[in-house]
């Protein structure tokens, strides 16, 4: 369980951060057929609700991402539910700014400046 992990990671003097990914339909459900349902995010929330009880810290990607100019539509490939390869690098460059900026790393980010 992530709580578990996150008491470990303690007690051992290791930073932890959850990191919450989009899935591929958005937060609107937009993608979704009429009549059919999906709670992932809606689940996702609620998770995310448990674990900033318990302490955890959160970074939500799908706001992040957002955020930054990124489309659920182009985010993903056509074909299948995985990110694309730009997806993959903005993420990663968001992630270390947020590590840079609360954990004090000093992780380069070479995705500055990329278009989405």
């Amino acid at each position: 369980d992530i709580i578990g992990k996150k008491e470990v990671a303690e007690r051992c003097g290791v930073d932890f951060l959850y990191v919450q990914y989009p899935y591929r339909v958005d937060e609107e459900n937009s993608q979704v057929p009429w009549g059919a349902e999906s709670n992932e995010n809606q689940n996702a929330d609620e998770v995310l609700k448990l674990l900033k009880a318990d302490g955890v810290d959160i970074l939500d990607l799908r706001k992040e991402l957002v955020a930054s100019g990124w489309d659920y539509e182009t985010g993903f490939y056509d074909t299948d539910g995985h990110w694309t390869t730009r997806s993959g690098f903005v993420s990663a460059g968001i992630v270390a700014e947020y590590l840079n900026n609360y954990y004090e790393y000093n992780i380069e980010n070479y995705n500055s400046g990329v278009i989405l």
